[in-house]
């Protein structure tokens, strides 16, 4: 019997949720965020997908500071082979400041990247289409 992938994922952490799906009614790529009040939702293109050995690598931009920082959300979505409902599965998002300047980051002393790790507990489901 061949093995579905999840195609809808809960993720949350101690102040953080995020819910990601493959597709949506559109039929575009899903993503919604909340932390502490602030809430965003994305779709389509604004959702970045990097496939890599260690799982893909989903990211979207959540804020800006100008002539300071781009704030990304980066969270790693293991491979996972669907058994039944849902599947159990412990993650990482990485919220990452992409720091610059007025006059660009080539004058940021030190790293040009901040991380913050937050530790998730997930929930992989596949949904009919």
């Amino acid at each position: 019997m061949e093995s579905k992938r999840p195609n809808s994922f809960i993720l949350k952490g101690q102040d953080i949720t995020i819910t990601y799906d493959l597709t949506s009614f559109s039929g575009q790529p899903l993503l919604a965020y909340q932390k502490e009040g602030k809430q965003l939702t994305f779709m389509g293109e604004n959702i970045r997908k990097l496939d890599s050995e260690i799982g893909q690598l989903v990211s979207v931009d959540i804020g800006y500071i100008p002539d300071l920082a781009r704030i990304t959300l980066t969270i790693l979505i293991p491979i996972i082979n669907h058994e039944g409902a849902e599947v159990p599965f412990r993650t990482e998002a990485i919220i990452t400041q992409h720091l610059t300047s007025i006059a660009g980051p080539a004058m940021v002393k030190g790293p040009l990247q901040v991380y913050a790790i937050e530790s998730l507990e997930g929930k992989a489901r596949f949904i009919v289409p």
